[in-house]
């Protein structure tokens, strides 16, 4: 999962982590405690790679206890927001659709 660092976002997690506390202060109002949750869930998995998770929605919505349509408006909605970029990831050897990329991006981006 090299290919992960290519799209690293901050330096440390503490970065990471102040920024996703300003982007929910600043969209306070506009997240659900659901939002909140798949961000969390993103945030856990983006620590070897700072800011980049690769995840599959099931195993987002497994985690949560939501359903996969649940997360996908909820990832659409974070994407909305400038809270996060998704990248689509291509299997090397089979060619298909893989689990997505997600990046938290800095709050400098999003402002």
């Amino acid at each position: 999962m090299n290919y992960l660092h290519e799209y690293s976002t901050f330096e440390t997690v503490k970065e990471m982590d102040e920024a996703i506390s300003e982007h929910i202060r600043r969209n306070n109002y506009e997240l659900n405690e659901t939002d909140r949750n798949v961000l969390t869930m993103l945030s856990r998995y983006s620590v070897k790679y700072k800011g980049v998770a690769h995840l599959k929605v099931e195993t987002i919505a497994k985690a949560i206890g939501k359903s996969g349509r649940t997360i996908q408006r909820s990832l659409r909605k974070l994407e909305r927001l400038n809270v996060i970029e998704r990248k689509e990831f291509i299997r090397n050897k089979s060619g298909g659709n893989g689990a997505n990329i997600y990046v938290i991006l800095p709050v400098d981006v999003a402002a």
